[in-house]
Parts: structure tokens; sequence; C-alpha cells
């Protein structure tokens, strides 16, 4: 396949030439300053926080960093940039414009594509540009290509023109003219092969259906076209338009349909709901499964999530779902009570028949675990091994401890178990290096010391420690000679929803995690010495209105601090009316600063917050300050 075999495309999607009453002239639409949205067919919003505008067919908007665009199932926009870039935003399309470069510095821009489909074209000499979706980050520098997002599903991606990275999981790869790849859930990118529909197969629909059919399939993926242009809407071209069938997602299904009985039997589908579960950030997920022999066609299929008798999502399956095929789809991060009643429930349309009508809807009540407050030693821990919430506030627990050559023990009385740690191994051990098992503590006051070692040693191992030490195979050869006394006392101790955090006390100051998987990892002395920088400038809640947007943080000296980090947090950079933070991400953050301040350039006109905290020169790091907030006008 030619590299400009989309050529024809190209001109289709971004000139847009506007045929003349009455001439035949056409003529080109003259790019407005700046950063712009132009609705090329109705059905178009334009987004500031919770306000939506709606964009009239044939007018453009000013497009700030910040706002997004809804585009309809029958709506179409463009998106022009002053230095070249020009995207093409199709129906059922969700986009915002998370960053943009200054005018004065190399032209950048950064998307949330959290659904739909888009064709952008990038000025192969300077600008950069990156889409961030669910599963993945696609960056092109010069190029033209097609992204098409159906969320929790697949991302894919098809290049025209230049190279076009993506990432996901971990995994890079990099597409050239005419090469196409996609990311599924938890998973890398597919390795780059030819843009064909052979290769995709069914896993995203025809391009026609993207695009309400003002681009074909075979436009993309096949063939090389002639060059067209698209005309000014007029009512016969709407009038065609609605020849694409309209989805309603609250239709009763009425399915009436009867095998001829000279007909074999149909190949069925049949959806059902298997699970219902509240997931990290209070999302409620519900969880299908196809357990027919047919297959169901994409957006064909809608699930409706009702919390305590209200609807609170109504989300469509947007690629076709296959016998056998397991799938998922959640609602946003929202506010829950202790205890919620949550209903499933699968709507199709009519032209769906099922082998079973009767199994769409499944109803479960669930308790909601409340996260409560990591105690100050152990919040930096919790994030850093990522503990999910505290179950339990921060308490004192009557508890033993014991180094050996080769691990630990710890003894809990609130579990009345022995927990034997493992650190290193000269021989293959009982237990792995780095893994812990625990053990019932069957040592009771009266009963005779066990003691197994042919010499004295110079710390004993007594009481429920000997006990386990002696009686149970392999732990004595596992753990070596002990190399300190046994230590009893309350500690402080929390339990998570992955594991729980120690304080051990003795020695060193130590803090011990273990993890549910069986895991563990010492921490000595995290919580000694440093304590939190005292934060002086920009006060809390500052509002600027200077461009360019430069920033300077100051915070006291901790003594102790060899060095300092910053964290930076962004209003609708990650998502929409939320900080980066709040939805489980990171903005930036910068290290190993050696000054009590820090000057960097703000993103954009909307609202930022900071924090800082001390790190001694073994690398420890202090407790945090909390967040200062601040916020450009302009």
């Amino acid at each position: 396949m030619s590299k400009k075999c989309f050529y024809g495309v190209l001109m289709l999607l971004v000139l847009t030439l506007i045929a003349c009453p009455g001439g035949g002239t056409i003529v080109t639409p003259t790019p407005t300053p700046g950063a712009s949205l132009a609705s090329v067919r109705a059905n178009v919003l334009l987004w500031e926080g919770a306000t939506g505008t709606r964009v009239p067919a044939g007018e453009t908007r000013p497009l700030a960093v910040g706002q997004a665009v809804d585009v309809d199932e029958n709506g179409r926009a463009r998106l022009r940039f002053l230095n070249y870039l020009i995207v093409e935003v199709f129906r059922d399309t969700h986009l915002q414009l998370e960053s943009m470069a200054a005018p004065d510095a190399p032209p950048a821009y950064k998307f949330k594509l959290e659904a739909g489909t888009l064709y952008a074209d990038v000025d192969p000499a300077t600008e950069v540009v990156t889409i961030e979706s669910d599963l993945a980050v696609i960056t092109a520098l010069g190029t033209k290509f097609w992204v098409y997002v159906a969320p929790g599903q697949i991302t894919w991606v098809v290049c025209k023109e230049g190279e076009v990275q993506i990432t996901a999981q971990g995994g890079t790869v990099t597409l050239v003219a005419d090469q196409q790849s996609w990311v599924l859930p938890d998973q890398p990118p597919h390795e780059p092969v030819e843009a064909s529909r052979n290769e995709v197969g069914e896993r995203v629909p025809l391009v026609g259906e993207l695009t309400n059919n003002e681009v074909t399939d075979k436009q993309v993926l096949e063939e090389e076209i002639a060059r067209v242009h698209t005309p000014t809407p007029t009512p016969r071209r709407a009038q065609r338009a609605t020849n694409t069938p309209t989805r309603t997602p609250t239709r009763t299904p009425t399915r009436t349909r009867t095998p001829t009985p000279t007909k074999p039997p149909a190949r069925l589908p049949d959806l059902i709901v298997t699970d219902i579960s509240v997931v990290e950030g209070n999302k409620v997920r519900c969880h299908y499964q196809n357990i027919g022999r047919g297959e169901v066609p994409e957006q064909r299929v809608w699930i409706a999530i009702y919390v305590n008798d209200e609807r609170v999502s109504h989300s469509t399956v947007w690629t076709p779902i296959p016998a056998g095929q397991e799938g998922w789809l959640q609602t946003a991060p929202r506010d829950l009570p202790p205890a919620i009643r949550v209903v499933c429930v699968i709507d199709a349309d009519n032209d769906v028949v099922e082998a079973n009508e009767g199994n769409n809807e499944l109803a479960r009540t669930l308790e909601i675990a409340r996260c409560l407050p990591a105690h100050e030693l152990f919040a930096g821990i919790q994030k850093e091994m990522e503990l999910g919430c505290a179950l339990e506030a921060g308490h004192l627990v009557l508890s033993a401890w014991q180094p050996f050559d080769l691990g630990y023990m710890i003894w809990r009385e609130d579990t009345g178990q022995i927990y034997v740690l493992v650190e290193r191994a000269y021989v293959t051990p009982l237990i792995p290096p780095g893994q812990w098992r625990a053990y019932a503590d069957e040592w009771r006051e009266g009963m005779a010391e066990i003691l197994c070692s042919e010499a004295a040693q110079e710390y004993p191992v007594i009481h429920g420690f000997g006990y386990v030490y002696c009686t149970r195979s392999g732990i004595r050869e596992t753990l070596g000679s002990a190399t300190g006394e046994e230590k009893g006392n309350e500690r402080l101790l929390q339990t998570f929803e992955r594991g729980w955090a120690v304080r051990i006390g003795e020695w060193d100051d130590s803090i011990v995690v273990l993890t549910n998987d069986g895991e563990w990892i010492r921490y000595p002395g995290r919580e000694r010495g440093l304590t939190a920088p005292q934060q002086l400038s920009p006060a809390s809640g500052s509002v600027f209105d200077h461009y360019p947007r430069t920033t300077t943080l100051q915070w006291s000296a901790v003594p102790g601090a060899a060095s300092y980090t910053v964290e930076l947090d962004c209003y609708h950079c990650c998502q929409t009316n939320a900080w980066c933070t709040d939805v489980g991400q990171t903005w930036a953050v910068e290290r190993n600063i050696q000054a009590t301040s820090y000057t960097f350039d703000f993103v954009g006109a909307q609202p930022g917050r900071w924090r800082v905290w001390a790190v001694d020169a073994a690398g420890r790091e202090g407790p945090q300050s909390g967040w200062w907030e601040f916020r450009y006008t302009q």
C-alpha cells in the first residue's frame, strides 16, 4: 500500500472545501488565530468545567486548555491551531485539550481522548502531539494518523504518514506509514502490522460506522482514493445522514423471532452479568460474558448500572462480543455510602436475539471499605507499596521481635501467630528470601522451654519463638542463629487492604510491612529525624494573572535534610474537574532540589497545587507538607 494512499481522505478531512452557491468555486476557510473549535455539523458541545455550550453548525469558538469537546452520534467537529495542527473529531467522541505550549515555545499539544474517533494532521517540521487514552499514550512528531478509543476495551491507531509511537503497560512500539497497532486492557501494544482490515479483524467497528459514512473502511485500511471534498451540509445531506440507525438505549427489547423448523438451530449469543464489584476509587464495575454460541455486533448492547435504585451509568459496548468473551464496564469514581445495592442490567437493541432472554440482570448488596487515613509514620509506605485503604486506625499491639542471621521473627498477641520473615539464604530455604510465613503460637506460660542448639547461643531462642524454631521442620536452618535477644513491647501497627505495617522500635526504629501475597520489606529508621518543611510562599489560595506563568515556591529549611522533593498537581490535566492525584496519577515531581525554593512555568490558566518534603543523606524521605493551592487566570 502506498504511503500516499490516504491523500484523498486527507483532503476530505483537513481542507474541508466549501462549494459556493451557484458557482462551484472552492474556497478554504481562514484559520482562527490560536486554538479554535469549529462545528462542522450540529450536536457539538464545548465544555468548561461542568458547563456545556452548544456550538451551532458552521460556527467557530476559541478553545482553551482544560476545555473539552463532546460530539454526539450525529455531529462532527474540527480543531485548528495557529502553527499547523488540525484535528478532525467524529461521532460519539469526548476529547479534552490538556496542555498547549506557550506562543514563543516549540508547538506541543496534549489531549485526553476518553472515547471516540479522531484524525490528526501534525506539522512534519516542529509539532509534537500526545494523545492519552485509558489504555495507552500515543505520541506523534510530524505525521498523519487515526485514533479510535472504546473505553476499557481497545485503543486503535493507524499511521498514514510519518511515525507514531504507542506506549502501554511498559511496552512501546513505533508505527510507520500504512501500519496499525492496538492496545487491549492490561496488555502492551500489539506489534505493528499492515494497515488492513484482515489484520485488525472485528476488534474495531468499520470506519464508516465511526464516521457516519464520511470515510469508508477501504479509504483508511486498503485502497488509494481520488481527491474529494466535502460540500457544505445541505438539507439533502442531513436527510441522508438520518439513514444511519439511531440507538435508543432505554428501548425495551421485544423479540418474537422463531427459527423455521426446516432450518438448522441458530448460533445465538447469550449475554449475562457475571459479577459486580467496587474497585479502587469507589468505581462500581459490572462484569459480563457472552456464554452463547453467536457474536453480538458492536454498539448493539448497553449496560445500565443502578446504585440504590438510581441509574448512575448507561454505557455502550463499542466492540463486537464474540462467543465466550468477557468484559466489564464501570462508573466514574463515586462517593458511596457504607452499604449499597447494585443492579447491573444488559439492555440490547431489538435486533439482537439471545438464546436466553431471562438472565440479563444481576443484583448484589455490597459493603464498601471505608478508607481511613494512614498513620503519619506509614503514609509514605502506604503510597509506595500500594497497600490500599487503611482498614483501621493505627494502634498499639502487644508484640515481640527477634533478629536472626537470615531473617526475623515477629509475634502478635491479637492474632496469636508467629511470623517468620526470611531476608537472605545460603542454601535453598524453606521460605524464599523476601517472603514470610505465619505459624500458630502454641507455647503457653508454664511450658518448659524447648532448646535445640547443640552449643549455647549468645542469644537464646525461647518461649513461642523457640517452640516454632525447634519444632517446625526447616525453620532453624532457614533463619540461622539469633543475632539479638527477643524484645517484647507494645508496638504501633496498622492494617491495610493489601497488608499490614508495624513499627519495630528497637535498634534502628525499623518499620516492617507484610503484604497479603506473602512478601515483606523492612524500612530501617524511616520515620526518624526529618520533619515536614514549612511552606512560605506563594500563600495558599494565591491567584495570578501574569504570563508567562513563572512560579517560585519557597519553604523553610529542615535540619538533617540533604535535599528536597517538590510534587506539583494540576486541576483538569488528567481528568476534567479533578486533580491528578484524585484519579491515581502523579502530574510532576522534581527531586534532588538543593535549595529551599523551586521555580517552574505552570501549564495553563487553571488551578494548581504543590507540596514538599525533605530527604536525608541516606535517601530516606521525611513527612510531606500539606497541599498549597494557586490559580492562573491567563
